[in-house]
């Protein structure tokens, strides 16, 4: 049996439905459009806690100020991603 044909029988047309979807095509978006703030939160959450010797004793008079951005960008996460799907929705 050729399993090209049996994904392209069964898989294909189930998955061409769900990514159809409006539902989930605004959800979506709303993923996509909060991963540059999930890379900038990260690249903090990085500097802020290099596993290189002495480095925490070189940040730690900046440590709090590095945890903002961080706070920023994971902690409003949510809000991030429901303000592009709902306008994404809307817009459907």
């Amino acid at each position: 049996m050729n399993p090209g044909g049996l994904l392209n029988k069964h898989i294909v047309p189930t998955l061409t439905a769900l990514s159809e979807n409006t539902y989930l095509s605004a959800i979506r978006s709303g993923m996509v459009s909060v991963v540059p703030l999930t890379i900038i939160g990260g690249l903090f959450i990085i500097v802020s806690f290099l596993p290189v010797a002495g480095w925490d004793k070189i940040v730690a008079p900046y440590l709090q100020l590095l945890q903002v951005p961080v706070t920023a960008t994971f902690g409003l996460l949510s809000v991030f991603v429901c303000l592009p799907s709902a306008m994404t929705w809307a817009s459907s």
